[in-house]
């Protein structure tokens, strides 16, 4: 018999492999859109003609610039990484806070059933409608901030839908 103890459950999350993929992957998009307009020419030189200098390809006017879509690449990674760790932080909020809340009723119940409190019943649902009134609001406005500020929407969604799955 070994003296050694085993090791108790670990308390970091363990994401799962695509999870993490999809992590790697918003943090290589992001570096890249950092990175690609240093590297490359912000203004390419292509001749009168339309044909590069460099290559035999025909370039288009209308054509996005490294440094164009270099930006699209990192606002796609971005908003995925952003929307992911924000979904991430909710999830444990939300869980520290039904936690807490079912402490509270736990301990309300139990001292109106020994008869130390009378609560107002109707009282407190009338406060019930004022916060969720008051919640709805503030839902539609990170809505309008996701929908609006964060570039990739399809990026951030995903993110976020990845973020508030369980982990592991």
């Amino acid at each position: 018999m070994s003296d050694t103890a085993t090791p108790g459950p670990s308390v970091r999350p363990r994401f799962p492999g695509w999870i993490k993929l999809l992590l790697a992957v918003s943090v290589v998009l992001m570096l890249s859109g950092l990175v690609l307009p240093l590297v490359m020419p912000s203004q390419p030189t292509t001749p009168r003609s339309g044909i590069s200098s460099f290559s035999n390809e025909v370039r288009s006017a209308d054509e996005p610039a490294p440094a164009e879509w270099s930006q699209a690449v990192f606002r796609l990674g971005f908003s995925f990484f952003v929307a992911f760790v924000a979904a991430y932080a909710l999830r444990t909020v939300f869980k520290l806070a039904l936690l807490f809340a079912g402490f509270i009723a736990l301990l309300l119940f139990g001292l109106q059933y020994a008869g130390m409190v009378d609560i107002k019943w109707a009282a407190m649902e009338r406060e019930y409608g004022q916060v969720s009134g008051w919640l709805s609001s503030q839902f539609s406005s990170v809505k309008a901030f996701a929908t609006g500020y964060l570039p990739s929407g399809s990026a951030a969604a995903f993110g976020f839908v990845s973020g508030f799955r369980k982990a592991g």
